[in-house]
């Protein structure tokens, strides 16, 4: 059975505002599994997720609380529905995002993890370490996604394919070979090109379609 892949990948023009309205990446398809990172000003910020879509991480920074990340999926995009519109409380915010669309996921549960959900916090320095997890099928495409707030450019880790790199906000990431069997994945370090900052990051693997009532591990 094939691996995922990377598909498409769209960059959110920086603004201030209270709500933003994002397009899907040009040529993604009916059936992709789409996935949206944000970062938006203001510690107290609550973002709320697309209509239609699951927000699998949220957090807020302890080191530097002016800013928080926050991601999204929808699986099984059904390939009219082109605009999404993600708001947050607390005023106007300035925010970057970055959408991305993935082909050949399981349509149901395109993610297939194990560790512990959520977006991990990274103390300042110029590595950005991605927590590792273990598969359980074979033929799953790691990605990252991490998020900091100095406007650095992001050196992917040998092996890892950068998919986009949005300023002073989200960049994402997927390993440029999937993993042939279910095994385990260590920490992944990127790098800042220079400097260094705090950041914010998620690492999960996207598995291919799954036989109905397989038994699905997901967790973050």
């Amino acid at each position: 059975m094939a691996a995922p892949t990377f598909h498409k990948m769209r960059l959110v023009a920086p603004a201030t505002a209270t709500s933003v309205t994002i397009t899907t990446p040009e040529g993604a398809s009916a059936g992709d599994t789409l996935y949206i990172g944000i970062k938006v000003e203001g510690s107290e910020v609550t973002i709320t997720a697309p209509v239609g879509w699951t927000k699998i991480g949220q957090k807020r920074t302890t080191a530097n609380s002016g800013w928080q990340a926050a991601i999204f999926e929808l699986p099984n995009w059904n390939g009219s529905t082109t605009t999404y519109k993600i708001e947050w409380g607390g005023g106007s915010h300035g925010y970057n995002a970055i959408i991305s669309a993935f082909t050949g996921t399981d349509t149901q549960t395109p993610r297939n993890i194990t560790g512990s959900e959520g977006i991990k916090e990274n103390a300042s320095s110029n590595n950005i370490a991605v927590q590792g997890y273990t598969t359980t099928v074979k033929e799953c495409l790691p990605v990252t996604w991490a998020w900091n707030s100095a406007g650095l450019v992001v050196a992917p880790a040998e092996g890892w394919t950068e998919d986009g790199d949005q300023t002073d906000g989200p960049e994402t990431a997927h390993k440029t070979t999937a993993l042939p069997i279910a095994e385990t994945l260590a920490t992944v370090t990127h790098k800042f090109s220079s400097g260094t900052n705090v950041s914010l990051t998620i690492g999960f693997a996207l598995q291919p379609p799954q036989p109905t009532g397989q038994p699905n591990m997901m967790v973050i």
